[in-house]
């Protein structure tokens, strides 16, 4: 386990170092899920903010993995607004669609690999950076939640709906390494 939160900590601390790149972590590893896959140093950018260029872009990203290349990036929740006409489409101040156009990944083996094998360089654990989380606020009561989950579980037992994903934000102050956070997510 240790063996494997250094070779996190030193890939992410080279990603700190890049720009536009994609890591896929494993997170879970198992007897055939060993693998991650980092992408660096894209050939293309293809990206939007404005919904009605993410179908275009789909189809660009689709032709470019047609011709060998991989495709990596991000659709972001609020996207689906461009394939259905029943959603409002909010204001957004971030992309719809990001993905980076990449040769080949980085295959990171998780039965083989060590921070030394991968040469993303130094262990040293200052390079991630500190953060600071506070101000942490959920966006629903335990009312509300409650109320929620009874209608669902009505709209499944009528056959409306046969699965439902529900979720909803907390909220809270962030300042420092997003890099720190994830490695320490990964506890």
């Amino acid at each position: 386990a240790m063996a494997e939160r250094d070779l996190l900590y030193s890939i992410l601390a080279y990603l700190k170092r890049q720009r536009d790149s994609v890591f896929l972590w494993n997170g879970k590893l198992d007897a055939e899920n060993h693998k991650s896959l980092l992408f660096l140093n894209p050939t293309e950018i293809i990206t939007t903010a404005d919904y009605n260029r993410i179908k275009a872009c789909l189809s660009h990203i689709e032709d470019k993995v047609q011709q060998g290349y991989h495709a990596a990036g991000f659709l972001s929740y609020e996207s689906a607004c461009a394939f259905e006409d029943t959603f409002d489409r909010p204001a957004v101040q971030f992309p719809l669609l990001w993905f980076g156009i990449y040769k080949n990944p980085v295959i990171i083996n998780h039965k083989k690999d060590t921070p030394e094998s991968v040469r993303f360089g130094t262990t040293a654990k200052n390079l991630l950076g500190i953060y600071k989380i506070k101000n942490i606020t959920k966006t629903k009561e335990k009312r509300e939640y409650i109320e929620d989950i009874s209608k669902i579980k009505k709209y499944i037992k009528k056959g409306d709906t046969y699965q439902v994903n529900y979720t909803f934000k907390y909220k809270f102050k962030f300042r420092g390494c997003p890099y720190g956070l994830f490695y320490d997510l990964n506890k």
